[in-house]
């Protein structure tokens, strides 16, 4: 009976833990978004709703995989790194050689590590907006976009157009020799996006 605190206060923790580590996802993936669409010169902000904020980590990482591989490949490496330290405090190496010098507990191990893959990620994220953003937006400036989708309109109209980025009620596009992004509501109004066979 007396372990049942303890028990339900690591739970609670980790319970806590996760819910920030959403609460830092979903913030990141908002601020990727935001310096993304800038460079753009598009306020995405104005062009979302809550359940695109709310989703705006997990669909980066649905359109690309490669964010959610190097996520897992790092939080492994991450992993090894908080087991090796766990195992010099067994056996006792971090603890202090001198009287003044700094304790290192479980605990300060535990919240290194946490730091060290938060870090981890916000360097990705912002790194990724800042690079993408900027080279499209260069490749906008000088008009020299490829086209990438085929987007068939309601009224049948077809255009071909690189496709920059979507949510739940717009599409972001530029179309062939165009130097700003256009933008136009899914709903009632497009019929098909396709991806075209982009020529070598």
């Amino acid at each position: 009976m007396e372990n049942q605190p303890e028990e339900s206060k690591s739970q609670g923790s980790i319970q806590d833990y996760l819910s920030l580590g959403y609460i830092y996802l979903l913030t990141l993936g908002i601020l990727r978004e935001v310096i993304y669409f800038g460079f753009l010169e598009v306020n995405i902000l104005s062009y979302s709703n809550v359940l695109d904020v709310i989703l705006s980590p997990l669909v980066l990482m649905s359109k690309k995989p490669k964010v959610l591989i190097l996520l897992f490949i790092f939080a492994i490496i991450v992993y090894v790194f908080h087991k090796y330290l766990m195992k010099k405090h067994k056996n006792s190496s971090l603890k202090p050689s001198s009287p003044g010098e700094k304790v290192y507990t479980k605990s300060d191990i535990y919240q290194g590590s946490i730091f060290l893959y938060a870090l981890f990620i916000l360097s990705f994220f912002l790194g990724t907006g800042i690079g993408s953003g900027y080279k499209h937006g260069q490749i906008l400036v000088d008009g020299e976009f490829k086209m990438t989708h085929e987007i068939t309109f309601i009224d049948q109209e077809k255009i071909e157009a690189k496709v920059l980025g979507s949510n739940s009620q717009y599409v972001f596009y530029v179309l062939e020799n165009k130097k700003s992004v256009s933008i136009s509501p899914i709903s009632g109004n497009v019929k098909t996006i396709d991806k075209l066979l982009l020529k070598k």
